[in-house]
């Protein structure tokens, strides 16, 4: 018998199993936006970390001498004019302790400077704001005080956030300092003056000393002085090479 009451009984029931249907349907969908979404975000981020990092460490797979740089009248430029040359690579500042190390330093290129020798300085105020000067400035006071004749750079950062691509190859290639008494170190976390990583350059007048196939030979700490024997032992070997 046909009965109406079952009818539409049926119908509200078909009706309303519908919207739910739907509603469970248009919570999904949104589920899946916010899903996609997500996702997308995620790729787009680690895309971005990852071209930070490979433009950061491009030039660990290349020479030192491709890395840019600027002289300190702002000529953009690279070190390749200074491959088959041995390098002390040093930051510098004008206000520090060890300011007076650009007179040895200056010594040591006078003495040298013939043998395919060359000092390259970078000034930096990651230190205490200790090269706050322009380039201008810098370039005055070392030409006043101490006569430098050996190549000066721009300034840029040693550590941090903006470490220059130069001090990233260096201190990831050469992460631990050859010759360090560790006594500067020392009196430095005195003035809550820390490392944030051990590789990081310690202070200002750290040096490099490239080798003539552009490896590093040898890190020297800060307070190690331009005529420490050390120092001019270990430069007269690869000089000698």
């Amino acid at each position: 018998m046909f009965n109406l009451k079952s009818v539409k009984y049926s119908m509200n029931f078909n009706l309303k199993d519908v919207w739910h249907i739907n509603k469970l349907k248009r919570v999904g969908l949104l589920r899946i936006i916010f899903l996609v979404a997500k996702l997308i975000k995620s790729i787009i981020y680690f895309g971005k970390l990852s071209i930070k990092n490979k433009e950061k460490i491009k030039y660990m797979a290349n020479e030192i001498y491709e890395i840019p740089v600027k002289t300190i009248d702002g000529t953009e430029t690279d070190l390749s004019e200074y491959k088959g040359k041995t390098l002390l690579i040093v930051n510098v500042a004008s206000k520090c302790g060890l300011t007076p190390q650009y007179e040895g330093l200056q010594k040591l290129y006078s003495e040298y400077k013939d043998k395919d020798f060359e000092i390259l300085g970078f000034p930096a105020n990651n230190y205490l704001g200790q090269e706050p000067g322009t380039e201008e400035e810098i370039k005055d006071f070392c030409a006043t005080n101490y006569n430098v004749g050996f190549p000066m750079f721009s300034k840029l950062s040693t550590k941090g956030d903006d470490q220059h691509q130069l001090y990233h190859y260096l201190t990831e290639t050469k992460p631990e300092t050859d010759v360090n008494d560790g006594a500067l170190e020392e009196r430095l976390k005195g003035y809550g003056a820390f490392r944030s990583e051990p590789s990081e350059v310690l202070w200002n007048f750290e040096k490099f000393l490239i080798a003539k196939d552009g490896t590093i030979a040898a890190r020297f700490a800060p307070d190690v002085a331009p005529d420490d024997a050390r120092l001019t032992a270990k430069l007269e070997e690869e000089l000698g090479k």
